[in-house]
């Protein structure tokens, strides 16, 4: 899930953010790409791994390479479900330049806890979207949200995605392969049943 950044970064957003993505007693991923830092002048990926009750540092870390004086990175992530407990000791609750290997692969995945509908305007690849774009994003997106509501799920996060929207719904699944179908079926499902020619939702 990528953190969108301003021209100066917010803290306490970024803190915000981070709490509504990462569970509590979980430990979770970010990841920062392409930063250039005073301390390090080429591109390199930033990585490290944060429990529910450091977010405040993660936070804080991302915010003073975005705001620092001579740094950039080119986009900031964090995991959308948590990894298991073990990868914590490859960057304690700190962000470090991230070793090869030394990213979360999907085995990695302790628990699925995040539902992601994504729901993109179509557009030419490698074109942002247009204001009214952005809006028709957003209006199928609170249509799904109430055709969900309806049949009983509860309400999700709505997020922009700076392109399009999405809409996080909490769930508790363990990382099995047979999970992994049950949530990549329902994907298409909800893809099958309300993308349209304007906006598509991710089924992937």
């Amino acid at each position: 899930m990528t953190i969108s950044s301003a021209l100066k970064t917010d803290s306490q957003e970024i803190l915000r953010f981070l709490d509504l993505i990462c569970p509590e007693g979980c430990v979770s991923e970010v990841r920062i790409l392409d930063a250039v830092t005073p301390e390090h002048n080429r591109q390199h990926t930033l990585a490290g791994y944060f429990d529910h009750d450091h977010l405040r540092e993660a936070a804080s870390q991302i915010a003073r390479i975005q705001n620092g004086h001579g740094s950039f990175a080119r986009g900031v992530y964090v995991t959308l479900n948590p990894v298991i407990p073990p990868l914590h000791a490859r960057a304690y609750n700190r962000l470090k330049i991230a070793e090869k290997g030394a990213l979360t692969k999907d085995s990695e995945t302790e628990s699925i806890r995040t539902l992601l509908l994504d729901f993109d305007p179509c557009r030419p690849a490698g074109i942002s979207s247009s204001d009214p774009e952005h809006q028709l994003a957003h209006q199928l997106a609170v249509s799904v949200k109430q055709a969900l509501e309806e049949l009983g799920l509860p309400l999700p996060v709505v997020l922009s995605s700076g392109n399009g929207w999405h809409l996080l719904y909490r769930v508790f699944l363990q990382n099995t392969v047979e999970n992994c179908k049950l949530v990549q079926q329902l994907l298409h499902t909800i893809s099958s049943h309300f993308s349209n020619d304007d906006v598509v939702i991710d089924s992937q």
